[in-house]
């Protein structure tokens, strides 16, 4: 279960949903995470709650390409990060290209960013190479942080960012040099950027870490898309047909983690349990 699916929910209704539910694992966030420590609240004392459910992955970690000031504080975010995964048993940590803002990708395209601009830009407007080359470095120092932890990362290419897609994440991937770093499927990324289930079974099943199963609706690609808007609906009653896109993953042979992940804000609003139960029955189907 990815604790999107409990959006609004603590550190502890999340594992306790989970657990309800049927799920075999959960793959924790890191804001609620902090939340709960940043009050007090041990990290021994949510052990009990997960005793019986694996902690897949944990995230994120997102406009990893920052340079100057803002790789300096990327760096403990890292650290933080790591150390945590590593007391809930967690064999990885998720890292998402930027600019996650969206609105800021949406001002620059229209021409909206003066030179006063003060909004995390990243790589936008810069060339491709520029863009993959300080991402792949940024990646290489993270990675070499999880290596002391014993931790792996799945990398996100972010659907409106310079690395949107997994030709350009695999770029960073080789070019980092790093064997502890791996893919995330997200089929609605993936999807969104214009890919296909074909591109997902063409690829080595060794670099899939993990997939997130999750659903959208179609727009106009020629903008920038939304997710506010645009991945607000139930999975299943969205546009991208999930059980393709599964049995594409499935075709390469990977046997590891599936995740829920969901931003329908009346689902957020529900009976946690009885929508989390629902996504599980709905992965059970896809999974067959």
């Amino acid at each position: 279960m990815n604790v999107t699916a409990t959006m609004h929910g603590t550190a502890v209704n999340d594992i306790q949903v989970a657990k309800e539910a049927g799920f075999g694992g959960i793959e924790l966030r890191h804001e609620k995470l902090y939340r709960y420590l940043d009050l007090g609240l041990t990290i021994d004392s949510l052990g009990p709650f997960l005793d019986g459910l694996k902690v897949v992955g944990m995230g994120a970690l997102f406009d990893i390409e920052r340079q100057g000031k803002g790789y300096e504080k990327l760096i403990p975010e890292a650290e933080r990060m790591c150390m945590l995964a590593k007391a809930f048993k967690a064999p990885m940590v998720l890292v998402c290209t930027g600019p996650v803002d969206v609105d800021i990708v949406r001002d620059f395209i229209a021409g909206r960013v003066g030179p006063d601009e003060t909004r995390y830009m990243g790589f936008l407007g810069k060339p491709e190479s520029e863009a993959v080359k300080y991402t792949a470095k940024n990646v290489a120092a993270i990675a070499k942080i999880a290596e002391q932890y014993g931790l792996e990362l799945y990398l996100e290419p972010v659907a409106w960012t310079p690395i949107n897609t997994t030709e350009k994440a695999i770029k960073v991937i080789q070019e980092s040099g790093k064997n502890n770093v791996g893919l995330v499927i997200d089929f609605w990324h993936m999807w969104t950027t214009g890919e296909t289930p074909d591109n997902v079974a063409r690829l080595d099943k060794n670099l899939i870490k993990g997939v997130h199963i999750c659903d959208g609706l179609e727009f106009d690609r020629s903008q920038i898309p939304d997710q506010n808007i645009l991945r607000d609906i139930w999975t299943g009653a969205g546009n991208i047909p999930l059980k393709e896109w599964t049995d594409a993953v499935k075709s390469t042979g990977f046997d590891g983690w599936y995740s829920c992940e969901i931003f329908c804000k009346k689902a957020w609003e529900q009976d946690y349990l009885k929508t989390a139960r629902a996504l599980k029955q709905f992965m059970d189907y896809l999974l067959l």
